[in-house]
């Protein structure tokens, strides 16, 4: 066993089995754990993970870039509330405007402000609760009208079989 008091200068590689250090402690260089299992980098102080990193408690990140499958097993919440996902339904919220581009799926009912438009999923009947205003030709299967109707032109029915000049 051999005690330092003073400043103990090595020259050269040195090898510990085992290193205990308290107190402050300043590395002038890279630091790498089992070669590349921890690093950071001194100029930078870039940091290298190999394994898994576990937090305990709150961090904060200026930045976060992923690059492959992510999970989160809590909830998402972004800028308070400008984006959540609930975990454990998964409902979403956009506080902002929903950019979509491409193909859309909806697998449920689409309720535009609670009853203003509906689509019932199972049927396709459609609900507007406003005004209905179609520019080209429509074609109907079927059309029933309920209250004061007016028409802005002729009509005909079947063609020729009854008509009626604007």
């Amino acid at each position: 066993n051999t005690q330092v008091a003073g400043t103990l200068g090595v020259t050269g590689a040195t090898s510990l089995s085992t290193l205990g250090v308290s107190g402050a402690t300043s590395l002038d260089g890279n630091l790498n754990v089992n070669t590349d299992k921890f690093t950071v980098a001194a100029p930078s102080g870039n940091t290298q993970v190999a394994g898994t990193l576990g937090v305990t408690g709150s961090t904060s990140l200026n930045s976060l870039g992923v690059k492959q499958t992510t999970s989160l097993d809590g909830d998402l919440n972004v800028n308070a509330d400008k984006f959540t996902v609930a975990a454990s339904s998964g409902n979403t919220q956009v506080g902002g405007t929903l950019g979509v581009s491409g193909n859309t799926t909806l697998n449920g009912d689409l309720n535009v402000k609670t009853n203003k438009f509906k689509v019932t999923a199972a049927s396709g009947n459609t609900q507007v609760a406003g005004t209905l205003g179609v520019t080209g030709a429509t074609s109907l299967s079927t059309l029933g009208v309920s209250g004061a109707t007016s028409l802005d032109g002729n009509l005909n029915v079947n063609t020729d079989k009854f008509t009626v000049a604007a």
